[in-house]
């Protein structure tokens, strides 16, 4: 029995299933995700949400990260694999589950492979109002993440190194697109946001200590 994720806002290629199973191969312990493509290129706002997300799932497929998940909205594993560690983590109510549920796949031994023969068309409509919330909502779920890492014990660098930030930059500058300058910029803001989102919960967890709440 396996179980194949997706997103309501994403349409898989024909033979998306097939080929998430078969990259599975009912091996215990296999995380499988697959290729996620940007179905609105016109957007720059979805375009740039996209090439970010893209970006990470080479830089994490490259093997310079220990860092490495898979997003929900194309990913695969055996039934009995997913309820040993008893799903996703609901305290995860924005954000990062995708990222805590990877970490705890490979801290319990387990194995993640890319299968970009499994294709979804992600069709995410932003505009520059919403791209902000989104990583906001990022950084509030990076926050989440570090918090849960710090209770496991987990010691695996949270923070990766500069070239890692140069790269995700100039992503769209190095593929075909849309507007690619101002996706560059747009992702650079991106960063702004996250660090936003991330330290608004900081300063409201403070304020929830002071008040003993």
């Amino acid at each position: 029995e396996y179980l194949c994720f997706v997103d309501d806002d994403c349409d898989p290629d024909p033979g998306w299933v097939d080929a998430l199973v078969r990259a599975q191969g009912n091996h215990s312990m296999r995380l499988v995700g697959g290729k996620v493509v940007n179905g609105l290129p016109r957007n720059p706002y979805s375009s740039a949400s996209q090439s970010l997300c893209s970006f990470l799932t080479e830089y994490y497929a490259a093997g310079t990260s220990e860092m490495t998940f898979f997003t929900t909205n194309n990913m695969c594993c055996r039934a009995e694999d997913f309820r040993t560690l008893a799903g996703f983590d609901p305290g995860f109510r924005i954000a990062s589950e995708d990222r805590d549920f990877s970490l705890r796949w490979k801290e319990a031994g387990g194995q993640l492979v890319h299968a970009p023969e499994a294709v979804v068309h992600h069709s995410h409509v932003l505009s520059f109002a919403s791209f902000w919330r989104q990583h906001q909502n990022y950084g509030l779920g990076a926050r989440q993440l570090h918090l849960a890492m710090d209770r496991r014990r987990d010691r695996r660098p949270k923070i990766e190194p500069a070239r890692f930030y140069f790269g995700l930059l100039f992503h769209p500058l190095r593929h075909a697109g849309h507007r690619r300058l101002y996706q560059s910029f747009l992702i650079g803001l991106s960063q702004v946001a996250m660090v936003s989102g991330y330290y608004r919960q900081v300063m409201k967890e403070r304020r929830e200590r002071g008040t003993g709440r």
